[in-house]
């Protein structure tokens, strides 16, 4: 999941300028919504407060951290990621009327997951791993280039050929496999 949601910025290189070019926006332009993406990546400062109570917690009561409890930050990426696809899939045009900007918060919360599942997820990699943390981490990080390689070549025959709208029906299907709802089980205790 990790190296999808990272090869998804190296897709959008490709995508978000194909898909803006039937609206007023240049190609010049069209690249410039990729600040918006960036700009998402502050917000997660949010999960990391929620961290901190949570350590703060887990100093008072005197018991171990445990590598779930570092997921805070997945568990709100995962939707967001979802919301953000959908969004984006559903404001774009030619199937939409909408402006340009009605895309924005699609994009703000897709550059919030992008960097969150990143984070969360590697951190988590090390902490269950332990001594093997350097394995997981280089599995990790081979399968995010290989991925991030092959995305950009993809996305632009994909969007090139089969059009904006069914190019962007795979931003929706690829929901789909966004592990949602088994997320707020890590905050569940049995």
């Amino acid at each position: 999941m990790s190296a999808i949601v990272w090869s998804l910025t190296y897709l959008f290189t490709i995508s978000l300028p194909q898909i803006y070019n039937h609206s007023s926006l240049t190609p010049q332009q069209t690249t410039l919504l990729f600040l918006i993406i960036a700009l998402g990546l502050p917000l997660g400062i949010l999960p990391r407060i929620l961290d901190l109570r949570l350590i703060s917690k887990h100093h008072r009561t005197s018991t171990p951290l445990t590598p779930e409890d570092k997921l805070t930050g997945f568990a709100f990426a995962a939707p967001s990621l979802a919301f953000g696809l959908w969004w984006l899939a559903l404001t774009t045009p030619p199937a939409s009327i909408l402006p340009w900007y009605a895309a924005i918060p699609g994009l703000l919360a897709i550059g919030f997951a992008i960097n969150e599942v990143a984070g969360t997820l590697a951190g988590y990699l090390a902490d269950t791993y332990t001594i093997y943390t350097s394995s997981a981490l280089a599995a990790l990080a081979f399968l995010r280039a290989v991925l991030a390689g092959c995305f950009p070549l993809v996305g632009g025959r994909m969007f090139g050929e089969l059009g904006n709208n069914v190019g962007r029906s795979s931003f929706l299907v690829s929901c789909l496999f966004i592990p949602t709802p088994p997320d707020f089980l890590f905050f569940r205790r049995f």
